[in-house]
């Protein structure tokens, strides 16, 4: 009762009815510009300032933009204080952690309220009330705090002893932290290297410098343990993998990842979405297909429909399919992804690839079915697919491949040759790395054909070896995402027209 009290007078020394929250029946029923400002930006009436002051004032000028800046502020000031009172157990946030961890963080500023208000009994409570929790979840620099706060109090006291026991922790969670924070950035550094070095370095290098980073990241991992910098150092496995292209090690460590986000005290289905994205493309570099498919359909529900994970998982059960040479089960999921009502909001390079995912669909319905009077409308996939035709990405091979496939089709043997040297010169350039191992090959089978003088047969026996090499992927290659229909049944194509 007393650590209540003192809390009760704290509040009633301050001005109550002052403290401004956002609630949406009270708002709804306001007729007054705050609520309507507050409305229409729920309601998605409107997309900047400028349309905000004409919704609201009918006209942009001076006075105008001043009256809005006013409201604007009065807004966000009531919105922050809302964040603050938020009950994450009434909300549709799946992880535990991210609760715990949210109800931590504000038992941190309410206690910091309470001891610049001279409550120490309350405050000194409510630290014993979660420290356990803290513990227990890994969060040492919030455990850090509360054994702080506890030994200043314990010393105050008289109470050496847990004064002592309570600095101890102090001193052991502080230097957890310390491992953490540096096992994190070690990571943003490993995340760094593979998305945006600019450093010119072979694969062996690149190999290198990543296993000692994660290496690094071990160390300080091994000192303390936290369910992110596990993670971290999963997530940091998979990169090397990725680059490296070992499956058996891209499934085992996606497994880790999947037992480490659903355990009982700790649960994150961002994680396992993340072990789901790439366990799918392990299984489809393997040739599993429909293992990767079922796996995919139930875990399609750890994504947000409509958000962007969820878009890429249908892209990858879309991969899977063609890969299969499914073409029914292919294009109902190009009709799924393209007729989602978030799908005009996607980025533009996620509706390009798609634009190039139909256009092979539209192939492999027609050899499948062994036609061959349908034209590929490569001019068209041009202008819907700029992001691809103009950068060097992989995406950019995936449409020379249809260019040359075209030319095969349509019996112009010197336009093939044109873009066989095109692709060519791309690949010198452009495929280095230990996981175009697959295009690289391939590339040299398509350059085989001028050389060979289009005689089939001969063609036919001096690639035969690769050939098998691509469709058994014994070599456990890693299949890269602009590989939208196997090689092998792409050279299977060609075989047809030659």
């Amino acid at each position: 009762m007393d650590s209540l009290k003192e809390i009760v007078k704290i509040i009633s020394r301050k001005r109550l009815d002052k403290i401004e929250l956002i609630d949406d029946n009270m708002v709804s029923y306001e007729d007054t510009l705050f609520s309507k400002l507050y409305l229409a930006i729920k309601d998605d009436i409107i997309a900047n300032d400028t349309e905000a002051i004409k919704y609201l004032y009918g006209e942009v000028n001076t006075k105008s933009h001043q009256s809005y800046r006013r409201l604007k502020s009065r807004l966000k000031t009531r919105i922050f204080n809302t964040l603050y009172f938020l009950d994450l157990n009434q909300t549709n946030i799946q992880s535990s952690f991210q609760k715990v961890l949210f109800e931590q963080n504000k038992a941190v500023q309410t206690i910091n309220i309470l001891r610049r208000n001279g409550a120490m009994k309350a405050y000194i409570s409510t630290i014993k009330n979660n420290f356990q929790t803290a513990i227990n979840y890994h969060l040492y620099d919030i455990a850090k705090f509360y054994a702080f706060e506890l030994a200043k109090y314990y010393a105050m006291s008289g109470k050496h002893k847990l004064f002592k026991a309570n600095r101890e922790l102090y001193e052991d969670f502080f230097l957890k932290e310390q491992a953490i924070q540096n096992a994190t950035l070690t990571y943003y550094q490993i995340q760094f290297y593979v998305h945006h070095s600019n450093e010119k370095k072979n694969d062996n290098d690149k190999s290198i410098l990543l296993k000692d980073l994660i290496v690094e990241l071990k160390g300080f991992r091994d000192q303390a343990f936290s369910y992110e910098t596990e993670y971290l150092y999963l997530r940091s496995k998979l990169f090397l993998y990725e680059h490296t292209g070992y499956l058996d090690d891209i499934l085992t460590t996606c497994q880790q990842i999947t037992e480490l986000s659903t355990q009982k005290l700790f649960q994150q289905p961002v994680w396992q979405g993340v072990a789901t994205l790439y366990r799918a493309k392990a299984l489809l570099s393997m040739g599993r297909y429909e293992e990767g498919l079922e796996g995919l359909r139930i875990d399609i529900s750890l994504f947000n429909e409509g958000g962007l994970n969820w878009f890429t998982a249908q892209e990858y059960l879309l991969k899977l399919s063609m890969h299969q040479l499914n073409s029914a089960a292919s294009e109902t999921l190009v009709n799924e992804i393209t007729r989602n009502k978030s799908y005009k909001s996607m980025p533009d390079h996620y509706k390009q690839r798609m634009a190039i995912y139909k256009v092979y669909l539209l192939l492999m319905k027609d050899e499948l079915e062994l036609k061959s009077n349908t034209r590929l409308k490569l001019a068209r996939l041009y202008n819907d697919t700029p992001y691809y035709v103009n950068d060097k990405t992989g995406f950019y091979l995936s449409i020379r491949f249809l260019d040359m496939i075209e030319a095969l089709r349509s019996g112009q043997l010197d336009t093939f040759y044109d873009q066989c040297l095109m692709v060519k010169r791309y690949s010198h350039k452009y495929i280095l790395q230990n996981n175009t191992q697959r295009e690289y090959w391939f590339i040299n089978m398509l350059s085989s054909i001028e050389s060979l003088k289009f005689k089939k047969k001969s063609i036919l026996n001096k690639n035969q070896a690769m050939y098998e090499r691509l469709k058994s992927n014994t070599d456990g290659l890693l299949t890269n995402d602009y590989e939208i229909l196997p090689y092998q049944f792409i050279w299977e194509i060609v075989l047809r027209y030659l």
